[in-house]
């Protein structure tokens, strides 16, 4: 009469709001309240208000030097086309995690992937299946405390039935045994309605963190040089897996866009992003052709990858690393959205820039 004990344990719900929701690092940032009570946040203090602009807080200065083309080359000294293209990619911090980005004007455009910067309709069916697992685990957790339950009144009913055919000191014994498993089954059902409790109220705390991300249109990147900066969402995709953000008040470094149809099988090709906590880090492959619409490669990319460009040999972009194709037995395939079709898309935010 020793009931193995059960309890629910939610790690993968509470591992998800530490990875979903590590706060935001803001660098350069000034910021200013309209007359309607809305915060509005900016890095160029010609944004201000009049009377403003000349009483910026210490330590929201921003950082110095407009032209952060110049200063980057000065400072890094690229020795080569991909070390050039190095500099105009930055990584892109949200409230869901990391990812990279590229500038595509020297005004200061970004192109990512989306799900860098917003939940996707994959991870809000990843949380409803995770959802339906521990649903299913708690409905079989009552279903074994009911059995329980009818087990210790079929043992106290059998007891009583024959209670004159046996001594009263076994009796006796066997009565607290059943009033003992009967308190512990009580204390178990209390921490199954606790644990539950906790559950739900996670449970609604992680969705509504998760729909103010999607509402979030301020991010921090991280330039070549480790300078944090902030910019704004300007447009996302309805359709695609893309974003356009823009850094205001500078002069930036960007990356010349390389037709698709240039390529031909085999061609060199290079990933440029911010995967496993690297900055920068590129890594090499080959063209293999087109997939439903993507550019695909063996080129290694890696979470973090997203939304950096696919370059050639002259660091000229072709596409936005998107996603990878893992298989069991090898490295796995990369698909890049071509450069194309994210100039299009963005095209009447870019005209006049290019």
């Amino acid at each position: 009469m020793n009931p193995r004990r059960i309890r629910i344990v939610t790690p993968l719900l509470l591992a998800a709001c530490l990875l979903l929701f590590a706060p935001i690092s803001l660098a350069g940032i000034y910021k200013y309240q309209r007359e309607d009570g809305t915060w509005v946040y900016t890095d160029n203090p010609a944004d201000l208000p009049a009377e403003q602009q000349n009483k910026t807080a210490a330590g929201q200065q921003a950082t110095g030097g407009r032209d952060l083309a110049e200063r980057l080359v000065k400072k890094l000294a690229p020795s080569g086309d991909i070390e050039k293209a190095v500099l105009a990619t930055v990584t892109v911090q949200s409230q869901i995690g990391s990812g990279t980005g590229f500038f595509v004007t020297a005004q200061g455009h970004i192109i990512t992937n989306k799900h860098v910067i917003r939940s996707t309709q994959a991870q809000k069916e990843t949380r409803e299946k995770a959802y339906e697992q521990i649903e299913q685990k708690i409905e079989a957790i009552k279903a074994s405390l009911e059995q329980e339950q009818e087990k210790i009144q079929a043992n106290e009913s059998h007891l009583e039935a024959v209670r004159n055919q046996i001594h009263p000191s076994v009796y006796r014994s066997n009565r607290k045994k059943i009033e003992q498993w009967r308190g512990d089954l009580e204390k178990r059902k209390i921490r199954l309605r606790r644990d539950i409790a906790a559950y739900r109220d996670q449970q609604q705390e992680l969705e509504d963190k998760i729909g103010a991300v999607d509402l979030n249109s301020h991010f921090t990147i991280t330039l070549a040089d480790k300078t944090e900066l902030y910019v704004s969402l300007i447009a996302e995709s309805a359709e695609k897996d893309l974003a356009l953000l823009k850094l205001d008040g500078y002069t930036t470094p960007f990356l010349e866009p390389q037709a698709a149809e240039s390529l031909r099988l085999g061609s060199p090709v290079y990933a440029i992003g911010n995967p496993v906590g690297l900055h920068n880090a590129v890594s090499s492959g080959v063209f293999s052709g087109f997939q439903s619409g993507f550019l695909q490669t063996d080129a290694k990319i890696y979470p973090g990858n997203s939304g950096g460009p696919l370059v050639n040999q002259e660091g000229r972009v072709l596409g936005i690393n998107t996603f990878k194709q893992i298989t069991r037995k090898f490295e796995g395939l990369g698909f890049a959205i071509p450069i194309s079709a994210a100039m299009m898309e963005f095209q009447a935010y870019l005209a006049g820039h290019l």
